[in-house]
């Protein structure tokens, strides 16, 4: 398994994930609203105040989670060098002590942090909360 949800939740109306990843960071997405003026818009030209910025824009019924419809999602991820890999949650999805050493040795900053579940559903709230603001 290379990732697992790990918030499903709805928001003032609005679907917020956050999934954990096999490589040890976490990503938070948001459904934009069919009626928000930023539906059809290119995720690079939203004005969004988020970790690292958003990094992610898609209209898909399978990612970030299955909907019964295609959606438009946005998100962020936290994978920048200010960020700590989670190793409980590398663990968790099955990577090795071989994966973890790579991948810790190679992005680790020693001022990172662990990105929480709870963190990324906070940036998540964020996000809604200036989407909602500019209609």
């Amino acid at each position: 398994m290379n990732s697992k949800i790990e918030k499903d939740l709805m928001y003032k109306g609005v679907r917020c994930v956050v999934l954990g990843l096999k490589m040890g960071h976490r990503c938070g997405y948001v459904a934009i609203p069919t009626d928000s003026e930023k539906y059809s818009e290119d995720y690079n030209s939203i004005d969004i105040e988020c970790h690292g910025g958003l990094t992610y824009g898609c209209v898909d019924n399978k990612y970030p989670v299955e909907t019964k419809t295609p959606t438009a999602w946005i998100g962020f991820d936290c994978a920048h060098c200010w960020d700590k890999r989670d190793i409980d949650l590398m663990r968790e999805l099955g990577a090795d002590d071989k994966y973890i050493d790579m991948m810790t040795q190679m992005f680790e900053d020693p001022y990172a942090e662990v990105r929480t579940a709870e963190y990324c559903e906070e940036e998540c709230k964020r996000i809604v909360d200036q989407i909602l603001e500019a209609e």
